[in-house]
């Protein structure tokens, strides 16, 4: 009997949409950061102090998603080693991380323990915050060395190994005391937790203000845009369709569209039979326009048309539908919509606008920022000569 050829088109919609919601792009980031992170995550309990790894970029970098590779690779590990009692992966709210969790017969055990910074944090709500991710409720009024034992005990009883704190930007743009921020991250530190911080790029300024959370600093990125021209793709015509096959410069933003196209029954990242050729320079220059060149951007758009496409019951993506999400996701008209834009006017125009969409909005919010943490730096001086 000859086995049925794999065909997404007998796949429900479903089934569909979460494959495509549901994939993982590997970059040299992410590989980076994979490396980073496991580096220190071995030396969890190990020295005598924690460390600290800052991740850093813009909205839609792919800052979350690094990392989420990151920690589901642990958990698959860990299991696998490990299958006795029950493993888990709670959601945790206002982030796509989800800590590790084992229930055994002897206790639960969290490996990995997730917080996403609340918008304003306070001294006395960001350590309550921290606690509770470790299931520790602390009253509304708690003793500092009373509250920091709780956590002790906790980091020690669940054999805590990483903790991994998502937008902790906002602990700038708070105002929050920065030594008051330090002393929680020193206090999981000094048990021996390594601590992953990710923000966006204004979150360096915790560890300028700080020089004691600074000497913790044991990896540091910031997430970088993919790079692309119209120089990378073959010579194309008017209507911006190659002339020729070959050409061009295979770099790493031409071989992600490549991948993401690539046809490999179900370990395909489309959940098309079609090709929808992103690769091709008419499809992939109005991505990366689109998008900034930043992969959790990429990724985003990708799917928002693939829902599209799947809703209308194609069996590839085409530009419409790329044009269709990308008005749904900025709100724009055909003039300032990448994938309506005839080819002349795309071509003349490509590099010379801010790609990211949210460009702008980020440059005016890194310079209120630095003003802040300027301030900050200047308070810290000013103490430091005794002039406060």
């Amino acid at each position: 009997m000859v086995e049925k050829q794999f065909s997404f088109a007998r796949m429900d919609e479903d089934k569909r949409l979460r494959h495509v919601y549901r994939q993982k792009i590997e970059t040299a980031d992410a590989r980076k950061i994979e490396k980073g992170l496991r580096s220190i995550y071995r030396l969890a309990r190990v020295g005598l102090e924690g460390h600290v790894a800052l991740i850093m970029g813009i909205t839609g970098a792919g800052k979350t998603t690094a990392v989420r590779m990151f920690t589901d690779t642990i958990f698959e590990q860990m299991r696998a080693a490990d299958p006795s009692g029950t493993w888990e992966r709670p959601e945790v709210a206002a982030t796509d991380l989800r800590p590790i969790v084992h229930k055994t017969e002897t206790g639960t055990e969290r490996p990995i323990a997730v917080l996403s910074v609340n918008s304003r944090p306070r001294y006395n709500s960001f350590l309550h915050d921290a606690a509770l991710a470790l299931q520790v409720s602390l009253p509304k009024r708690f003793d500092f060395g009373e509250a920091s034992r709780e956590i002790n005990n906790a980091l020690l009883k669940q054999k805590v190994k990483m903790f991994i704190f998502d937008d902790v930007q906002h602990i700038i743009e708070s105002h929050m005391d920065d030594y008051g921020a330090a002393d929680v991250f020193k206090l999981l530190a000094k048990s021996r937790v390594q601590l992953v911080c990710i923000g966006l790029p204004s979150a360096e300024g915790l560890i300028r203000v700080n020089g004691q959370l600074r000497r913790l600093v044991r990896f540091q990125h910031m997430l970088t845009p993919l790079r692309c021209s119209i120089g990378d793709f073959p010579q194309v015509d008017r209507t911006g369709n190659a002339v020729s096959d070959g050409g061009g410069r295979k770099t790493a933003f031409r071989n992600l569209m490549a991948a993401i196209d690539r046809k490999a029954g179900q370990t395909s990242v489309l959940p098309f039979d079609g090709d929808s050729k992103l690769s091709d320079s008419q499809m992939a220059l109005r991505i990366h326009q689109a998008s900034g060149g930043f992969v959790g951007e990429i990724m985003k758009l990708i799917q928002e048309a693939t829902t599209l496409a799947i809703l209308a019951g194609r069996s590839k993506l085409i530009m419409d539908d790329f044009a269709e999400a990308y008005e749904t996701m900025t709100l724009c008209n055909d003039d300032r919509n990448w994938f309506r834009i005839p080819w002349p006017k795309f071509a003349e125009s490509f590099g010379r606008t801010p790609q990211n969409p949210r460009a702008a909005e980020e440059n005016e919010h890194a310079k209120l920022v630095e003003k802040n943490v300027k301030k900050r730096e200047k308070r810290t001086v000013d103490a430091v000569a005794g002039r406060a």
